[in-house]
Parts: C-alpha cells; sequence; structure tokens
C-alpha cells in the first residue's frame, strides 16, 4: 500500500514539474525586424535577459539596428530562462570597396540610383544651374578622401550636376509713353533689362 502510495506521488510530482518546466512561449520570426520589437518580445514575456546576447555585424541586406539572425527558429516553444543569440545588423560595411562607374558620363537619375543601390554613405549630388551643360548632366565630380580605385561606402564624392541655363528674370513693363528715356533707362538698370 506505502509502494502504491509513492508512487501516485511520483506521478504526481512529475507531472507537476512537467507542467512547471515545461517550455510555453512561442519564438517568433525575429529576422528583418527592429531589435527594439525582439525586446519588446523579452519584456512581454518575462524572459531573463542574462540568457539573451546581442552580436553586431555588418549586413548589406539590412538596414542598421534590424535583426539578421537568430539562434532558435520561429514557432518553437521555450522557457522564461532560454539562451538565445540575435545577430543585429551594423548596417553595409563602410570600408567595403565600390566599383565607380564612369561618372561623366551619367544623369542625375542614374547617379541617384547608383547611390543608392550601394548604400553610399557620404555621396553626394549638387544641382546647380548651368549654361554650357545639358539639365541633368554631370557638371563635375571630386573625390575628398579617396580616387576611383579605393573608393569605400563610406568615401566622400561630390557630384554636380546641371540645372540646365538659368532661367531669365521676369519684369513688369510699365506703360511709358510720353515719358522721359532717362526713366525707361532707370527701369531698365532696376529690373536688370537691357535697352
Amino acid at each position: 500500500m506505502i509502494a502504491i502510495i509513492a508512487v501516485i506521488v511520483l506521478l504526481i510530482g512529475g507531472l507537476v514539474a512537467f507542467l512547471l518546466l515545461r517550455p510555453t512561449i512561442e519564438v517568433k520570426e525575429f529576422v528583418g525586424l527592429d531589435q527594439t520589437e525582439v525586446k519588446a518580445w523579452i519584456k512581454q514575456n518575462g524572459i531573463e535577459t542574462k540568457g539573451i546576447i546581442f552580436r553586431e555585424e555588418y549586413s548589406f541586406d539590412y538596414d542598421e539596428g534590424y535583426i539578421v539572425s537568430q539562434s532558435i527558429e520561429s514557432g518553437k516553444k521555450v522557457r522564461k530562462d532560454v539562451k538565445m543569440d540575435f545577430v543585429v545588423s551594423s548596417g553595409a560595411d563602410p570600408d567595403e570597396l565600390i566599383s565607380v562607374p564612369d561618372i561623366e558620363s551619367m544623369y542625375k537619375e542614374e547617379i541617384q540610383d547608383w547611390i543608392k543601390a550601394n548604400k553610399l554613405q557620404k555621396t553626394k549630388v549638387i544641382s546647380a544651374f548651368n549654361e554650357d551643360v545639358e539639365s541633368g548632366a554631370v557638371v563635375s565630380y571630386e573625390f575628398k578622401n579617396s580616387d576611383a580605385d579605393t573608393f569605400t561606402r563610406s568615401s566622400i564624392l561630390n557630384i554636380a550636376v546641371s540645372k540646365g541655363p538659368q532661367p531669365a528674370g521676369s519684369a513688369t513693363v510699365n506703360d511709358f509713353t510720353g515719358q522721359a528715356f532717362s526713366i525707361v533707362e532707370a527701369w531698365g538698370k532696376t529690373n536688370k533689362v537691357n535697352i
């Protein structure tokens, strides 16, 4: 009889321990999400932070602060004392060499596409009026801390693009009938109009 009671107590104890210690928190898919969403999930589920590790790595595919990978796949159930690693993007590698196209033959839209496609951090396009170069075409460009062979994502490159010829200003023409020519000349100088 005592043996039966001992077996029942052990079974009940084992069942209680199983229910209390079994994993109940479902892991979400965090890849591609902001790191703050992981931290919110940890807090919401009361997960012990000492077992959570965030490591930073450069990633071209994910912007800075976004999750690149997680050590436990989504859908798996874990306990509050789970040990889990996350790789967080530091953004694209600023020291990666970037191939420089023939900038002189490009137009503003092509340059902006090249900047975006390569996630260039310090390449700037400046537009200015130019009488000699058609609108959208490159007027000049200047490397600051590199050249075409050593150009990296963090290198400084300024590109000047033409806005075409500066449009003429406008002036309202008065009725000068019967007035002295000196008044017409004064109006011309004030409004920068050749008489």
